[in-house]
């Protein structure tokens, strides 16, 4: 597709992404999200409105006495058939991506703006039992107040970040290398992983104060994004989506998004912190947890993951810990717990198990380095051979 297609495309989402950025409702910003949202699933296919090749139609005009034909379809037919999208057949879906990253600076310091001031004071406060937050007694407070609500849109915001950062289908290689004229071209959702970390960093990561930032910087959300989920530690639906993000640079192994989640905001210290108490968001980090401790074991040992892992103090006395509380959350509820309700039950949350699988490990191994010798064995043997037979060669000339 040539760059004016990419221009007019990138013209219609203007007035969507100033919705988001300007001084509109939050109404008016939900609405922007929706129709963003709604524009790209059905490019991806991932829409809930994309009609699937089984699926059950309940029209007047495919009933037989006003009564829908639901017996005679079978729910199992071409379950295995891929569903067609022709948006994504016509190349619309690459188009649309490539043009929402040219907004993606726009997107980010439309959900960025205005949370200074929320995260230096914290969005949730916890007040202790009969306490209020205006310093007046007698009314009993429940334990914990959310100062800055998160707001719709700025999660229908979480959710196309996230869409952009995990989107990746390898038929649209070969149309992405047509759009930049690279043989090599970079996979969709890494181009949006390098889109992000060219973003500036807040003042407070930096380490000379080489970037300026004033009010018109967009920063980097990932400093943000992880402040979110101990910021809001009972808003689900937001975690969902972090893990989606996390789970995206992990499964990529992108190491300056990596680097700077791990070590400069000190993600794993404050998880495990976080999941030694009994705190509401301590699902979410034990999930993310798990994440690194699964893709660690699929990387070779020079990768930046593990050789991070294996410095981290924390995080080396805390495996035990993490294996135990994930075992209980796997293990079937029983009507009377007791110690014996655990005995006979194996459960595997490695690599290969159905508990990676949930997670998206399917079809990943763990990493072993004879695999890499063992490859290299029969070449090395055929070497030796030919140069014994070239000597052989040489004496027989003799």
């Amino acid at each position: 597709m040539c760059a004016g297609g990419l221009d007019g495309m990138k013209r219609h989402w203007d007035p969507l992404v100033s919705m988001l950025d300007g001084d509109t409702s939050d109404a008016a910003k939900v609405a922007a999200t929706r129709i963003m949202m709604g524009i790209f699933t059905l490019a991806t296919g991932r829409s809930s409105r994309v009609r699937k090749p089984n699926c059950v139609m309940t029209d007047a005009t495919e009933s037989n006495m006003g009564e829908t034909k639901v017996n005679e379809i079978d729910p199992d037919a071409n379950k295995d058939l891929p569903h067609e999208n022709k948006l994504l057949n016509w190349g619309l879906t690459s188009r649309i991506h490539h043009s929402l990253l040219k907004h993606l600076p726009q997107l980010i310091h439309a959900l960025l703006r205005g949370n200074d001031n929320r995260i230096e004071s914290g969005a949730t406060q916890y007040f202790k039992r009969g306490g209020s937050s205006n310093g007046i007694s007698g009314v009993v407070h429940p334990g914990r107040c959310c100062i800055v609500p998160f707001t719709s849109w700025r999660l229908h915001v979480c959710i196309l970040l996230a869409e952009l950062l995990t989107h990746n289908e390898p038929e649209e290689k070969s149309e992405l290398q047509n759009l930049n004229g690279n043989e090599e071209a970079e996979a969709f959702s890494l181009m949006a992983m390098n889109a992000v970390m060219e973003l500036t960093l807040p003042p407070a990561l930096q380490t000379n104060n080489d970037d300026q930032v004033s009010e018109s910087t967009v920063l980097n959300p990932w400093p943000f994004l992880c402040d979110w989920v101990f910021d809001y530690p009972e808003n689900t639906l937001y975690h969902f989506q972090f893990i989606r993000l996390f789970k995206a640079i992990c499964m990529e192994h992108h190491e300056a998004s990596l680097r700077l989640v791990l070590q400069k905001l000190k993600f794993v210290s404050r998880a495990v912190k976080t999941c030694s108490g009994a705190y509401a968001n301590r699902g979410v980090l034990l999930v993310c947890l798990n994440v690194l401790r699964l893709r660690s074991h699929s990387l070779a040992p020079s990768a930046f993951l593990c050789q991070f892992l294996k410095s981290h103090d924390a995080w080396k006395g805390f495996q035990d810990e993490l294996l135990r509380m994930t075992l209980e959350q796997e293990r079937h509820s029983h009507p009377v717990p007791s110690k014996e309700s655990y005995f006979g039950e194996s459960i595997n949350i490695d690599l290969g198990s159905s508990y990676a699988v949930q997670l998206g490990f399917d079809g990943i191994e763990t990493y072993r380095a004879d695999s890499a010798t063992v490859q290299q064995q029969p070449l090395i043997a055929e070497a030796a051979d030919s140069k014994k037979k070239k000597k052989k060669k040489k004496g027989k000339r003799n």
